[in-house]
């Protein structure tokens, strides 16, 4: 009874036409039913509309508006719609934009067209970036969020409403499309298609009518260019899917994903595509904007009314007519009471129409109504037997009940029939009243609200469509339910259930609330709820991949088992954005709307939109149980923030196996610069748990500046056994990802949520059980809880709200991965038997909690916990007595209680402030009876161990004095102690090898403290000075005019003020004598000796401190700038100064590591360092090879260096410390001063307890110490001075002072000052200045005629003496000598020593009865011998009267050097060895004097002539025809002759000055005078000189030469006298006379050596030209040669 073309040779219809329905048969037979033919009652015809073409052509085009991306085609009205480009500047890739912005949009405009182009009309929606868009028959419509990465529901049209919005796909969802059943989704530059649930906007894993598992679709072949551009759109159609990208489009098998081989070329570079029903329709970018149409379907496949329903879209079969039926009943035997009885069969074939044409029930069974008979379970229409397949369907009709029924003792099906169960009907399928048989049923059921479905009670449910099961409406039996492999089942709010006994309903059924015996989910499946989930049910199974998806869960059953990849889950399904207890925030930062997380197991993620910048700003606020959680999370801030996890509440009687995961997470934000959604709550009260699943609340993520949302809350209780070893998961959920727009960061991540759990694995009886109000009651035998945020956020505080009256008790607790924790009531006692975790996590104890850490159970006296404390100022955390410090950010402000070991582990750190306490307890430690309180600042432990990697920070103790106290103190390899300054007091202590007590830094901050470092202006540049510490800070000297008749200097300074300078500036100068002339002689004068300049104003930071009993902090270095045109522009920042440590220890202190009190170094251009600190050391003995050290701060470039500190170390027994103990002064363009160790040793054995010598009183007095006093500025060249001034102090006693690598040491003391050193030690370059009415005794014992090498050098100034040894070795590098040296006799210049005498100084020795044996005038000395060893240099120089050396015999040695001015030496013998030398060259007057000699030389027109001595100086004059000289004298005029002869007693003079004066070009000075008388023998085998010196500048002359008398018994030698003259300048100036020579010898005249007496002769070396008799002309002024010598003319002598 087939329609036209079934089950014939008729060609089959190729129009758009259907075929016709197919008819009836009934075949009633009375007794056997053997027919075993075929019958057929299909619908005849065959649409091919559905047919894809080979050849895809163009057939249309038209024109939209321009600056569309994506888009797509709404069917229902045949438009075409346009989602608006929004305008970007915030690309994340340059080659993407502008489709790859995240953009700050809050909405997104759609525009409608017609096919033809025209314009309709738009709407908005409230997402950024709609990138495509659809529309479904029924009128919702779906989109393509680009920027975060998820797809919409809306509707239905015109509607706007959001329905819900997508799992997160990942990355940038580029396009969209669907059939009758799926949506689809692309990611940009991806071919994977991500297929999602239309109904819930969850992913689903198979596509094909027949369950075949695809997780999801790969596009693969054809093209190879899917990641060549950010946009491509697909179509879904028939069975294919289309991809269009750049010019082409490619055709993919949708049930593989592979290419068909089809293909075809478009448009170049392809905007979007929309799939019209029969057309695939591509854009290209444009304004207006093309489209152009390819035909890829025979025909329109949505051409038909909406009873096609799309069906089409997923099929490649033909619409045939709908079906007939097939009814057999025939008779059957029975036996016993029933006898005979119907067997009736009905049988439907849909041949897979699409949408089905369904069969109508509208007639009763004949024989039933002519029997007036009933039907099984009385139904209107009841059959023995169904075989409904191939899409056929079947509906039931009210022709005989306004609620009609129907009965299928046995129904069966190919999976494809639609069981439609609507609203006043009941089905029975399989339905016996008390029966318990088992049903499979492959059969897909639709329980409408208010129909209702019975069925057997063992079920299982294993229709072939997707959705096997939708249940609204009532299900009677079917306790024991089976959701087979990959099938979902729907269930609506008012879905409920019925249990049955004896065909009764034995409950109440209740919308939404299910009863069940047992359930079971096969691999694949799905139960999903529309809204909330409330289950009772007694086995609940779920096998691999399967899913439980509801708005919340409330599940109670008996037994729970869930293999691996299985899921229950209601995340993002709480309250919407903006709403719930713990909302996130919105607000506006810089025209910018940004959204906070959402709170609730702590804080959400804040930004602080001050800075605009992540920090601790707190998100959306924590509230809810921790122990029950019972609260849903919240929703993020921001128009489009993430939605909260929802509520999960699971009770199971017996166990509960969970290797699945329960999932109850916030949501993603889904618009730019939102806040994510907090974590739900999920509990868990079960007898029994075991697993290796997951339970995750983890909070949303943030987009863009917007925060994540924090995590919920766990609590899982477990009356009896627990032996779950699966995964929590609370995490904060990450702030957005960083956006290139005006550098703004991203949101700050939320906080951790809580997990809380008991169990009773120790067993029943450890639990007490307590009355309270007449009811029992038993806490858990064992309780914990677990924070752990995954490394995501290190500040933001997860939260335990107080529900416990302020009590919180845990067995154990557990910290990871920088989680924070919050205890809520501030008054909260918090107990915690056992910590657990990796260090990094912390407990933050608040207010006026206190918390007790393993402590108050009486067996436990150690506390090893790896995790972190954080104690407020008026919080109190109380440990066992022994602590293991093993957290890495602990923070002490408040009490520490009970602790009598304190260690720190590797990697772990604390930090204790000036509000820090610790104490003793007293008996029961929750009484808190408190022994040894310590002050705010102050700890106190017995026992303080830093064990390697550790670092313990003490930096943030300022106020007031700290002081720390254990009786020992040991710091291991590798640990570090930071402090700024305070007290230990221990009885051993120990810094091992690598360890570091550092205060480096900490003391007064830039130009600060009293020896502050000041800034300057110096050559158009801020310049920062040095600070001050133990001595004068590295600064400049400001310009000084000091001449040489002046009475004091004249210093042009005109410091910078506050309005000028950036603050804080002060500067004082301090202004020092007037020294001969310049203020730079003593670094130009004796080129060797280098020292500080002595007159001017000094920017340094000034000295201060004790050398005894340091305890100051060092001062900050000025702050410079550079060469800066606006202060406020100045980023540098000048060296804090080095803290203070004072530590006292007992018995030992040992050094191996660092003791450091460093100043910090300047910080930008031209900023001072730092001045050192103090470290003053009180102990029994010292022993280690580490370093002690105190240095100052370096300047960066051209600013001054900080001087060192001060360190004294009294060591009442042994020093047996080898290391290194060191204050130098920082580096700079001027370097800092060097700082003072002290050392005082009491164990040097017996020579040091009774023979030490008191000058003050002449006495020996019993002194047991042994004191040292080392000075060392390591290398450093300086202008200034180390200082020792002690207050009241009148004499200073050393036993050992060493000055090393250019350290300078004074003494400040007012009135008079003996300071007695009895051994010097050094490297001869430091150097101690006497100041005047100061004593010094170098190693001097009047008792002892004793041989002493002092390697140091002195500066005795006038009025100052220094007293040493008779036999005295001079060894320092720069000696100056203006006082007086007593008590040498025998006086060597040894080893490369440099030793200036001037005028003030004098020479004495003491007399055997006191007083003197004799002292000599200033200017005259006298010793018993005198040598100037090798390469040593003695000067005896600015002596502005005559000058005596009184000697027994004068030696220079091979290499030596003396130098004088004037001078008579009586000597009893005299000699200069070969390559020695005694020069007074240029030791005469200068021509800036106000005598310059007795014939000085000229200044004329710029050009000077020479100085005359023994014969003229040269000078202008006229030569003869034959080129000789002629003395015609003409200007400049050379100096005349002057002087005896025989006995010369005259200097010689001064040069005369060139271009520009005496400032610029100064003529030579003239050469010295020397008398020797010698009494019995002088050899002179080296060098003795007095000449002229040689002009300088431009055009100066040169002096002449000075005079030489000698009177001696005998004289002998091969080396060289010499008075020349000196050589003008230039070229230009002329040249200086020679001086005079006269010797007497008394006995014998063997001197075999050379005399030079000429005058300067530049051209002595070159030979003179013949005579030229025909050339007259004027002589050059080179060629006037002083006089005294000519080489033409060699005999005139």
């Amino acid at each position: 009874v087939c329609g036209p073309s079934c089950k014939t040779s008729n060609p089959v219809y190729q129009g758009p036409g259907g075929g016709g329905a197919g008819g009836r048969i009934a075949m009633l037979v009375s007794t056997y039913d053997e027919w075993r033919g075929s019958t057929a009652a299909f619908g005849g015809g065959n649409d091919n509309a559905a047919e894809h073409l080979p050849n895809p052509a163009l057939v249309n085009t038209f024109n939209v508006g321009g600056g569309f991306y994506g888009g797509g085609y709404y069917q229902p009205n045949n438009e075409y719609w346009m989602p608006q480009m929004p305008s970007c500047s915030c690309c994340q890739y340059q080659s993407d934009c502008p489709w790859s912005c995240l953009c700050s949009a809050s909405s997104t405009t759609i525009y409608r067209y017609s096919s033809t182009g025209a314009l309709l009309g738009s709407f908005s929606l409230n997402i950024p970036h709609v990138m495509g868009i659809v529309g479904d028959l029924n009128g919702y419509y779906y989109t393509a969020n680009w920027a975060s990465g998820t797809v919409s529901k809306w509707g239905p049209f015109p509607s706007t409403n959001l329905q819900w919005t997508s799992f997160s796909i990942g990355g940038i969802v580029a396009s969209i499309t669907y059939d009758s059943t799926y949506l689809y989704a692309l990611q940009s530059r991806g071919n994977t298609l991500f297929i999602i649930n239309k109904d819930t906007g969850l992913e689903v894993r198979y596509i094909t009518p027949f369950g075949a598992l695809v997780p999801r679709v790969q596009l693969v072949g054809g093209r190879t260019d899917f990641a060549s551009q950010p946009v491509a759109s697909i179509s879904v159609a028939a069975g294919k899917v289309y991809h269009a990208l750049g010019g082409t489009v490619y055709r993919y098998n949708l049930d593989s994903g592979a290419w068909d081989g089809s293909s075809f070329s478009t448009v170049s570079t392809i905007a979007g595509s929309a799939f019209n029903g029969r057309d695939v329709c591509v854009s290209t970018f444009g304004s207006p904007q093309p489209f152009s149409c390819y035909q890829v379907m025979n025909d329109n496949i949505w051409s038909d009314s909406s009873v096609k329903a799309l069906k089409y879209a997923n099929r490649t079969g033909g619409d045939i007519g709908g079906p007939g039926t097939i009814f057999v009943e025939d008779q059957m035997v029975g036996t016993g009471a029933s006898g005979p009885w119907w067997y009736t069969r009905l049988w439907i074939d849909g041949q897979n129409v699409i949408p089905p044409k369904p069969v109508y029930l509208n007639e009763r069974n004949p024989r039933t109504l002519q029997n007036n008979a009933s039907e099984t379970n009385n139904a209107d229409y009841s059959f023995s037997f169904g075989m409904i397949i191939n899409e056929a369907g079947l509906e039931l009709t009210t022709a005989w009940s306004q609620r009609p029924s129907a009965n299928f003792d046995v129904l069966l099906s190919d999976g494809t029939f639609d069981c439609h169960v609507r609203a006043n009907q009941t089905w029975y399928i399989g339905y016996v009243p008390g029966a318990t048989n088992v049903s499979r049923q492959l059969v897909n059921f639709f329980i409408f609200l208010g129909g209702e479905l019975r069925l057997v009670d063992h079920v299982d449910i294993s229709g072939k469509h997707p959705v096997a099961l939708d249940f609204a409406g009532l299900l009677a039996g079917g306790q024991y339910l089976r959701i087979r492999n990959n099938r979902i089942a729907l269930l609506r709010s008012t879905a409920m259930n019925a249990i049955l006994q004896n065909n009764v309903v034995v409950n109440t059924p209740t919308n939404g609330t299910l009863l069940l015996s047992t359930l079971k989910l096969d691999a694949g499946s799905q139960w999903l709820y529309d809204k909330g989930m409330v289950m009772d049910v007694g086995a609940l199974t779920m096998h691999d991949g399967s899913v439980i998806a509801a708005d919340t869960v409330t599940l109670v059953a008996t037994t729970i088992f869930m293999e691996g990849n299985t899921t229950i889950t209601a995340a993002a399904r709480g309250p919407q954005t903006g709403v719930g207890l713990g909302a996130g925030k919105t607000y506006m930062d810089t025209n910018m709307t940004v959204g906070e997380g959402a709170g609730h197991g702590g804080y959400g993620g804040g930004l602080d939109n001050s800075t605009r910048a992540r920090s601790a700003a707190l998100g959306g606020s924590p509230y809810g149980s921790y122990s029950v959680p019972n609260m849903p999370g919240s929703g993020g801030g921001g128009a489009f923030g993430g939605r909260g996890g929802s509520t999960m509440n699971i009770a199971v009687g017996s166990y509960f196996y969970l290797d699945g995961q329960l999932v109850n997470t916030g949501g993603i934000a889904t618009g730019n610069n939102c806040g994510g959604g907090s974590g739900g709550g999920v509990y868990l009260n079960v007898l029994n748990f075991s697993g290796h699943g997951l339970i995750n609340v983890t909070g949303g993520t943030g987009v863009g500046r917007g925060g994540g949302g924090a995590g919920g809350r766990i609590g899982v209780t477990v009356n009896w056994v627990s032996e779950y070893v699966g995964t929590y998961e609370a995490f904060g959920g990450f702030g957005g990802l960083p956006l290139v727009i005006n550098n703004f960061m991203t949101g700050a991540a939320g906080a951790a949520g809580t997990v809380y759990y008991t169990d009773n694995n120790a067993g029943l009886d450890r639990r007490v059980i307590t009355i309270v109000n007449g009811t029992a009651v038993s806490p858990p035998g064992y309780s914990a809880v677990l924070f752990d945020n995954d490394n995501r956020e290190q500040l933001m505080p997860t939260v335990l709200m107080d529900e416990t009256g302020g009590l919180f008790e845990f067995d154990s607790a557990i910290l990871l991965n920088y989680v924070t924790l919050w205890i809520d009531n501030l008054n909260a006692t918090v107990i915690f038997h056992d910590f657990d975790g990796d260090r990094t996590g912390r407990v933050h104890v608040r207010g006026a909690q206190t918390l007790f850490v393993e402590v108050v159970e009486s067996e436990v006296t150690q506390s090893i916990a790896p995790v972190s404390y954080r104690v407020d100022a008026t919080a109190e955390v109380v440990f066992p007595n022994e602590v293991l410090f093993m957290g890495s950010r602990t923070v002490i402000e408040g009490r520490v209680t009970n602790v009598l070991t304190f260690q720190m582990i590797f990697g772990s750190s604390a930090q204790f402030f000036s509000t820090s306490q610790t104490a003793q307890l007293s008996g029961d430690p929750m009484l808190k009876q408190y022994t040894d309180l310590t002050l705010p600042g102050n700890i106190s432990f017995p026992t303080m161990t830093m064990r390697m990697g550790c670092y313990l920070n003490l930096s943030e103790i300022v106020l007031g004095t700290m002081t720390v106290q254990a009786f020992t103190f040991t710091m291991k390899y590798w640990s570090l102690v930071t402090l700024n300054h305070g007290t230990f007091i221990s009885t051993s202590a120990e810094v091992e090898s690598r360890a570091l007590l550092s205060i480096n830094g900490t003391g007064h901050g830039q130009q600060q403290g009293p020896g502050a470092g000041v800034t300057v202006m110096r050559n158009n540049s801020f310049i920062g000075s040095g600070a001050g510490h133990a001595g004068r800070g590295g600064g400049f000297w400001v310009t000084c005019t000091c001449l040489a008749n002046a009475t004091g200097p004249n210093c042009n300074l005109n410091p910078l003020n506050n309005a000028t300078l950036p603050s804080p500036t002060v500067f004082t100068p301090t202004m020092g004598p007037c020294w001969y002339g310049t203020a730079s002689w003593l670094q130009t004068g004796l080129g060797g000796i280098t020292l500080p300049r002595p007159n001017g104003a000094a920017t340094g930071g000034a000295a201060y401190g004790t050398v005894y009993y340091p305890s100051m902090l060092g001062s900050g270095g000025g702050r410079g700038g550079g060469n800066l045109t606006v202060l406020g522009n100045n980023t540098s920042v000048g060296g804090a100064g080095g803290g203070y440590l004072i530590w006292k220890v007992g018995t030992l202190l040992y050094v191996d590591g660092t003791i450091n009190a460093r100043g910090n170094p300047g910080l930008g251009p031209s900023s001072g360092g730092g001045s050192g600190g103090s470290i003053l050391i009180y102990t029994l003995n010292i022993s280690g090879w580490g370093l002690i050290d105190a240095s100052g701060g370096r300047s960066p470039d051209i600013g001054g260096g900080g001087s060192g500190g001060r360190i004294a170390i009294w060591c009442l027994f042994q020093d047996q410390f080898s290391g290194t103990r060191i204050a130098y002064g920082g580096a700079g363009d001027s370097p800092g001063s060097a700082g003072t160790v002290f050392i005082q040793e009491n164990n040097r054995g017996p020579q040091y307890s009774d023979i030490k010598y008191n000058p003050a009183t002449g006495q020996y007095v019993n002194v047991p110490q042994f004191q040292r006093l080392k000075i060392d500025n390591a290398g450093q060249a300086m202008q200034f001075f180390t200082v020792v001034n002690e207050p009241g102090f009148s004499t200073y006693y050393f036993d050992e002072l060493e000055l090393r690598n250019n350290a300078n040491l004074q003494f400040d003391n007012v009135g008079r000052l003996n300071i007695t050193i009895a051994l010097f030690n050094g490297d001869q370059s430091g150097l101690i200045r006497v100041q005047a009415n100061q004593s010094l005794y170098a190693q001097f014992d009047p008792a002892e005629d004793a041989l002493i090498y002092l390697v140091t050098s002195f500066w005795v100034e006038s009025a100052a003496e220094i007293w040493v040894t008779s036999t005295t070795y001079l060894l320092g590098s720069r000696t100056i000598l203006e006082g007086q040296l007593g008590g040498v006799q025998q006086l060597f210049i040894a080893n490369g020593a440099t030793v200036l005498a001037t005028g003030s100084a004098n020479t004495a020795l003491l007399g055997t009865a006191g007083g003197y044996a004799f002292r000599t005038n200033p200017g005259n000395f006298t010793w018993a011998t005198l040598t100037i060893q090798r390469y040593s240099w003695l000067a005896f120089q600015h002596i502005d009267h005559p000058m005596t050396l009184i000697i027994d015999a004068l030696l220079v040695q091979f290499g030596g050097l003396m130098t004088m001015d004037q001078a008579s030496i009586y000597s009893g013998t005299g000699e200069v060895e070969s390559t020695g030398s005694l020069s007074l060259d240029a030791l005469g007057p200068r021509s800036s004097d106000v005598f310059r000699g007795l014939a000085p030389g000229e200044s004329y027109m710029g050009i000077g002539s020479g100085a005359g001595h023994g014969g003229d100086g040269g000078g202008g004059m006229n030569s003869t025809t034959d080129g000789l000289p002629i003395y015609t004298r003409l200007r400049p005029y050379g100096g005349i002759p002057y002087g005896s002869l025989y006995t010369p007693t005259e200097t010689g003079s001064a040069g005369g000055d060139g271009y520009g004066g005496v400032m610029i070009s100064p003529g030579g000075r003239g050469g010295g005078l020397l008398y020797w008388a010698v009494g019995q023998g002088l050899r002179i085998d080296g060098l003795l000189t007095c000449a002229g010196g040689n002009g300088t500048g431009l055009n100066s002359g040169g002096g002449s030469g000075g005079s030489i008398w000698i009177e001696t018994t005998n004289i002998s030698g091969h080396g060289v006298m010499s008075v020349e003259g000196g050589i003008g300048s230039n070229g230009v100036g002329y040249d200086g006379a020679g001086g005079h020579i006269a010797i007497r010898a008394r006995f014998r005249m063997l001197y075999g050596g050379s005399f030079v007496d000429h005058g300067g002769n530049r051209l002595r070396s070159q030979p003179l030209k013949a005579p030229q008799s025909d050339v007259i002309n004027t002589v050059a002024k080179a060629t006037g040669y002083g006089g005294g010598f000519n080489p033409m003319y060699s005999a005139l002598i």
